[in-house]
């Protein structure tokens, strides 16, 4: 199997990128994995000042003087060179990375909530759904087609928590596989991150069962 996930993709990039390098890795079968953003992306354009969270700039590193802060007072010649010397200053620096990345995931997942709650940045009218759902209808028909034609297998599958019975209602009228994985996650406990909503290992292993069983008995029988 390949990964060719891309963190902040709407579904219309998902079948851009089919269309101009997935096929060329020759698929038995195309897995769309989707969450309801996905979809409210494929309309962004067409919101002023739609949200990207993705930053620019770099993050600095403060965990090397902090380590040497912590050990300057037990420094010499012997103790710099020992193992012991080596194994906790490297835990240390790596005890204070995990910190610093928590700190700032923390911060950064505060700063986008705080923007989401405003309304500019929400979807807040019936035209707007109704432009989620004519453009995704558009997109997963331009799936079909393109798959079908290169004889290769389609499944769209549900990730968030909760079920999209219009969209669920769209794949049966188009004879789309579908698999709607929100009841699993949401009978789950501890699959989500505690700073932002991505789901951990447990969430993404209940997931990867979830589709490997259903995979295997329509697909590989």
């Amino acid at each position: 199997s390949i990964n060719a996930g891309v963190p902040g993709y709407g579904v219309h990039q998902m079948y851009v990128y089919l269309e101009r390098s997935g096929l060329d890795l020759k698929p038995d079968l195309v897995v769309c994995s989707i969450i309801p953003t996905d979809l409210v992306r494929a309309i962004y354009k067409n919101i002023k000042s739609a949200p990207h969270l993705l930053k620019t700039g770099s993050e600095t590193d403060h965990s090397g003087w902090r380590t040497g802060a912590v050990l300057r007072n037990l420094e010499s010649d012997l103790f710099m060179r020992s193992y012991f010397y080596a194994v906790v200053s490297t835990r240390i620096k790596v005890w204070l990375m995990w910190h610093d990345l928590q700190e700032r995931d923390r911060r950064e997942w505060k700063e986008t909530f705080a923007k989401w709650s405003g309304k500019r940045y929400k979807i807040t009218s019936d035209n707007q759904e109704m432009l989620i759902k004519q453009t995704c209808f558009k997109i997963f028909h331009d799936f079909k087609c393109l798959t079908q034609h290169s004889q290769i297998g389609l499944l769209v599958v549900n990730i968030s928590k909760k079920p999209i019975p219009w969209l669920e209602d769209f794949f049966r009228q188009e004879n789309i596989d579908y698999l709607d994985a929100s009841f699993v996650l949401t009978n789950a406990s501890n699959i989500s991150f505690k700073i932002d909503p991505h789901y951990n290992t447990t969430g993404n292993r209940i997931i990867a069962e979830y589709l490997k069983e259903y995979i295997l008995q329509k697909y590989l029988k």
